[in-house]
């Protein structure tokens, strides 16, 4: 491991990059009904990743707690103590020898196997801009959002098709007096929608807009749509 940076500095991506959280539904649901749960570290993992543009899987840790207070509406506190709590399942945390410290991502896989959850191979992503995400404080509504984003098949329409909550409690587990409660969260943030390859959807107009993305190669950063 070597002095260099791992990521560009922190004005570079605060105006010139949009974050995109990338969900897997099984790993949301089973965080939901697992006992104690870990979807506060889950839905960590997942920022981290986002915040990994270079797909590196090594972040530093200084500027990683950084974005994720400016970009994704975490406090400091909260990311250190869901730090600890998720090192060694959803990433390593490494002092260099040159007393950087930062943190080594674990991979998909790994984490799915730590779920008990298969990936099945025609399971899609779900993407959301970071601006999306409830703040930190809003555990019930971060939850609700995981429970949405795995529960539900995404819809360009404003509306899910009708499920009982019986099939959904088959399905994931959650039973029908907390499905009621994330809903109820839901209804006043708006549902999620699977963008397209060039759009997304804002999350306060409901308008497509273009996708662009700043990534940093070892050439310098490009920008991408």
């Amino acid at each position: 491991m070597n002095g260099r940076n791992l990521l560009a500095p922190p004005e570079r991506h605060q105006d010139c990059c949009r974050y995109i959280i990338r969900f897997v539904p099984s790993l949301n649901l089973a965080v939901l009904k697992s006992r104690p749960r870990e979807d506060k570290q889950l839905l960590l993992w997942y920022c981290l990743r986002a915040i990994d543009t270079t797909g590196r899987g090594v972040l530093d840790q200084g500027l990683a707690i950084h974005i994720l207070k400016t970009a994704f509406g975490y406090q400091r506190q909260t990311v250190y103590k869901h730090l600890d709590k998720g090192d060694g399942v959803y990433w390593r945390k490494h002092t260099t020898r040159k007393g950087r410290a930062i943190i080594i991502l674990q991979g998909l896989l790994r984490v799915a196997r730590h779920l008990k959850v298969h990936i099945r191979g025609r399971e899609r992503f779900l993407e959301l801009p970071a601006p999306g995400l409830p703040p930190s404080g809003q555990m019930q509504a971060r939850r609700a959002l995981l429970y949405n984003t795995g529960a539900y098949k995404p819809l360009s329409a404003h509306a899910n098709h009708p499920i009982s909550r019986k099939s959904l409690e088959e399905k994931t587990g959650i039973e029908a007096r907390q499905q009621r409660r994330y809903d109820e969260v839901m209804d006043t943030q708006g549902p999620v929608r699977q963008p397209t390859f060039a759009y997304y959807r804002d999350q306060g107009t409901f308008k497509l807009k273009s996708l662009v993305r700043l990534a940093e190669t070892e050439r310098g950063l490009v920008l991408t749509r």
